[in-house]
């Protein structure tokens, strides 16, 4: 990206961070709890990062990497997007059956 970008330009850069992510989770009626435990999320996040070098806290480390990389004036803004899924919402069927899949709940 930084071999791309024209002198003066931005490089911008949006990663998930599982760890905020999960966190910013609430659903109403749930134990928060419940929510969060990441045993069955912990197996599957170290196979991915050994096996495919995806790394799920990478959004945490992304303004180090950029600073190590030479940018400069970096800038960090996190976590400012909620997803809001009521009853209501088209395709709230679909979105739970999903999220408890993906959750185990």
């Amino acid at each position: 990206m930084i071999q791309f970008a024209k002198p003066g330009g931005y490089v911008v850069c949006i990663d998930v961070n599982r760890e905020f992510e999960c966190c910013g989770l609430y659903i109403d009626g749930m134990d928060y709890q419940e929510l969060c435990r990441h045993e069955g999320l912990e197996k599957k996040w170290q196979t991915e990062l050994a096996m495919q070098g995806r790394d799920y806290a990478v959004a945490i480390r992304t303004a180090h990497i950029m600073q190590k990389l030479g940018l400069i004036d970096i800038d960090v803004r996190m976590d400012d997007k909620v997803e809001f899924v009521t009853t209501q919402s088209a395709n709230y069927e679909e979105t739970k059956s999903d999220f408890i899949i993906y959750y185990h709940i």
